[in-house]
């Protein structure tokens, strides 16, 4: 029903647009192709004769006809799939859920205690991958996410005139994604990509976050009522490469993602503005009706709005909302401490179901997302990193010609610098370009652990990585800038002898000394991503799964023996990858 919905609407736009004629080619086209996938004798030849007899206009109607056409029919496909969804949930038989996980492991016999350990050993962090090449436009994007949502309201529609009214609303979304442009004019820079993940950020990953631990909370509570899960651990995470990988991408400058991460803090800022807000207008309870603990009242004296005179949750809010204006939080922890003080005295006060509601929501963001949105994460290639080493060490007359000392020797003499406390970037830089730019990469990271927190840029990934020199390069670069405790230092293997030899390059590194107390500080914790398009393209499909099936095995048991707990970072890019 719904296909044929927005099928016909497509169908009243071509025609207003190019007339009945070119309506009645894209019916003819389809109808043909439809004969065609059905083995009709002639069809194919009939669909070829007339495709070519089309001049350039008509070819580029048709094209976009059917390019809008599919698009809109994944809509209905998708808002079909929610529908049963939603139908399975209510009839209690929804499977592959978060409340039906919890119910087998309550049927198995697991105590409220052991699942929360359960809980603070599960880590997910998904990645948003740059895509400079991506050519669909935002404002694409947006369209047809607002033709998903008129769709979905048209199950609550059951009014004639509201029935009008949304098939008006969607004709005019169509209408306006028939007449822009699908792909960009010019080629994408940092900042539209930048902005391109913002809007999915904000707009839609952030709300379902907090949608699913309030899925997870429900459900924990319904089998294990008489435990307080209103803490979580936070087991769901992201991150993002867009702004931070510079490998194969020179326009990602240290000035590119300090841009980035200001763009990231300053959207931040404007969503919790948005929500503060909200509840300035809502918590309006006067101490005249109800209590409030003296901790929010010392909180506010002095500074709280006098025109919410005994609302002190008002007050606290408004003088919120200016330090978020003000950049008085440095961190998501400082906004999330004032909080916790206003669910504290809510609680003291019989104000539980705000508490736990919608305030309990915003807090659940502030921890999952911070100040600084998503943390960036930063990607160079190792062989850059090696090549900047062997100019540095030439330069100082350490060592004449890094590149060609045996793999041990390398290693030698990276774990010799890395305990030298002697400076090894100079102030003034008399390097090349690109040594210059590795350095001014590891500098920008520190700064911004300065303006931001550690937790703005917490992993640093090296591509190529074959040796343990590579990982311990990485690791000479962060202590030469004082972050060698702050980030995880992450190698990628990424083609088939990579993937063979990843086990005996990490039980080398967990040997060395001093990438050992590296570990230990990062809490015995080791992360390794593993490249799933570059080991197909090296090896083929069978030899990258098997190798990548194998390197995972031999890693956890590598990992295992060192007492080091294993994140594997899968590269396998796609929407669920």
């Amino acid at each position: 029903t719904d296909i044929r919905f927005l099928g016909n609407l497509l169908g009243s736009i071509i025609r207003e647009q190019h007339g009945k004629d070119a309506f009645e080619l894209v019916e003819t086209v389809r109808q043909t192709a439809k004969a065609r996938r059905n083995d009709e004798t002639g069809a194919a030849e009939e669909l070829t004769t007339l495709i070519d007899k089309l001049d350039l206009e008509q070819r580029r109607v048709l094209i976009k006809a059917f390019s809008n056409y599919f698009q809109l029919i994944n809509i209905a496909e998708d808002h079909q799939r929610i529908r049963i969804l939603r139908q399975r949930e209510h009839e209690e038989n929804l499977t592959e859920s978060i409340g039906e996980s919890i119910q087998a492991l309550h049927a198995h016999g697991l105590t409220a205690d052991e699942i929360r350990v359960v809980l603070e050993q599960i880590s997910v962090r998904l990645v948003l991958t740059a895509h400079p090449s991506e050519a669909k436009r935002k404002e694409v994007l947006v369209k047809l996410r607002h033709i998903a949502q008129l769709l979905a309201s048209k199950e609550h529609t059951v009014l004639p005139r509201e029935q009008r009214a949304l098939e008006k609303a969607l004709a005019e979304e169509i209408e306006e994604l028939w007449q822009t442009q699908p792909t960009r004019a010019s080629k994408a820079t940092v900042a539209d990509e930048v902005d391109f993940g913002l809007y999915f950020i904000t707009s839609v990953i952030m709300d379902v976050t907090a949608s699913i631990y309030e899925e997870l909370e429900a459900a924990l509570v319904q089998y294990y009522p008489n435990t307080d899960w209103s803490n979580l651990p936070v087991l769901l995470r992201f991150a993002s490469w867009i702004g931070g990988d510079r490998d194969g991408n020179p326009n990602v400058t240290p000035e590119v993602t300090l841009d980035t991460l200001k763009t990231l803090r300053e959207a931040a800022v404007q969503v919790y503005l948005h929500e503060i807000e909200f509840f300035r207008e809502h918590l309006t309870q006067s101490v005249e009706e109800i209590g409030v603990s003296e901790a929010l009242v010392e909180s506010v004296n002095g500074g709280g709005n006098t025109k919410y005179t005994g609302e002190f949750y008002r007050q606290k809010m408004d003088s919120i909302g200016w330090q978020l204006k003000s950049g008085i939080y440095k961190t998501g922890d400082e906004l999330l401490e004032d909080l916790r003080l206003v669910q504290s005295s809510l609680m003291e006060n019989k104000g539980h179901r705000v508490a736990h509601g919608v305030l309990q929501r915003l807090m659940t963001i502030v921890r999952v997302f911070g100040l600084h949105l998503i943390p960036l994460e930063v990607r160079e290639d190792a062989r850059l990193h090696a090549a900047a080493l062997h100019e540095i060490f030439h330069h100082y007359g350490l060592e004449r010609n890094y590149l060609e000392l045996p793999e041990e020797d390398k290693q030698f003499l990276l774990s010799r610098e890395i305990a030298n406390p002697r400076p090894l970037f100079p102030v003034e830089s008399p390097f090349s370009p690109a040594t210059n730019r590795i350095i001014e990469t590891w500098r920008m990271i520190a700064k911004v652990h300065r303006l931001y927190g550690k937790a703005a840029i917490d992993t640093v990934i090296a591509s190529r990585s074959e040796s343990p020199s590579d990982i311990l390069a990485m690791m000479l670069f962060a202590r030469e800038v004082g972050i060698d405790t702050d980030v995880d230092l992450v190698p990628l293997f990424e083609t088939i002898d990579d993937l063979q030899n990843a086990p005996i390059v990490m039980a080398t590194l967990f040997q060395n000394s001093a990438y050992r107390q590296h570990v230990e500080a990062r809490g015995m914790r080791q992360q390794i991503m593993l490249g799933y398009s570059d080991s197909c393209k090296d090896g083929g499909y069978l030899a990258s799964n098997w190798n990548l099936y194998t390197a995972q095995e031999t890693l956890a048991e590598t990992c295992a023996s060192q007492g080091v707990t294993l994140e594997l970072f899968h590269g396998r890019g796609g929407s669920i990858g």
